[in-house]
């Protein structure tokens, strides 16, 4: 099974300083002066089913942190043919508030997450306000409420393949920390996630410096560096340059095609 991948950039934020985005030093050039920073979800979509991965931020909730959301999800997913109905299931690469904000516009969808993020952001920590604050407390709610309706599915594994996607839970910038690689007609496809919020966070093996665990996020640099020279291609969470290293699939200029690079 192959599937058509699509990258939606549905909010921006202003740019950071290269100092600040990698929790090893860094030396600024003239030509980087600043990094851009993109927000995005993901669709897989194959002729039996549809996969999102991720959801964003919901408008409100953008405001409220300082980002601008560009488009709606809805309006994003309407681009390409596909509405909120049609979405059979949700991974979630992990729970922080920018890929979960928009579960209730997709109440026929079973979500997926790893079993360690969700103990993580149920327990004890939460407590803590430098940990809680990359949850928001009314997508747990949702969440929950997913959960005892039997529509949220904890996976214990830290390797599993579903409907064809390749999972592996990495850890480091939260504990249940998801990569997603999709097979496409052009080759594999690792979704990084925060695993890797820009390209040179793995390419450097410097990762952003939002970490739970900083040997699991060097470790998961090293694996998407290793996937790379297998031949899959990777796609940072937070990478700008993601619009231009493929082709256009919608009309606004936020939706690319991940099977079609350019």
């Amino acid at each position: 099974m192959t599937y058509d991948l699509f990258a939606l950039r549905y909010g921006r934020q202003p740019d950071l300083p290269i100092e600040e985005t990698g929790v090893f030093p860094q030396v600024r050039t003239s030509e980087e002066e600043c990094q851009p920073f993109s927000y995005y979800f993901w669709l897989a979509r194959s002729a039996s089913s549809c996969v999102l991965v991720d959801c964003g931020f919901s408008p409100e909730q953008g405001h409220a942190r300082g980002k601008e959301t560009i488009l709606p999800v809805t309006g994003l997913l309407d681009e390409i043919g596909v509405s909120p109905d049609q979405i059979d299931d949700i991974v979630l690469s992990h729970l922080h508030y920018d890929h979960v904000g928009n579960l209730n516009l997709f109440p026929r969808a079973q979500l997926h997450v790893h079993a360690r993020e969700w103990a993580w952001a149920t327990g004890l920590a939460m407590a803590d306000a430098a940990a809680s604050r990359y949850y928001d407390r009314n997508d747990m709610t949702v969440l929950l409420d997913r959960l005892f309706s039997g529509k949220l599915r904890l996976i214990k594994q830290d390797q599993l393949e579903f409907k064809g996607l390749g999972l592996t839970r990495v850890g480091g910038h939260s504990p249940g920390q998801m990569i997603i690689e999709v097979p496409t007609l052009t080759g594999p496809v690792v979704l990084a996630s925060d695993a890797s919020h820009l390209d040179r966070n793995w390419q450097q093996r410097n990762p952003f410096p939002i970490i739970h665990e900083q040997p699991a996020s060097l470790d998961a640099c090293a694996l998407l560096a290793r996937k790379a020279e297998d031949g899959a291609r990777i796609v940072a969470g937070h990478e700008p340059s993601v619009l231009q290293k493929h082709q256009p699939a919608g009309r606004s200029g936020n939706v690319v095609a991940l099977h079609r690079p350019t």
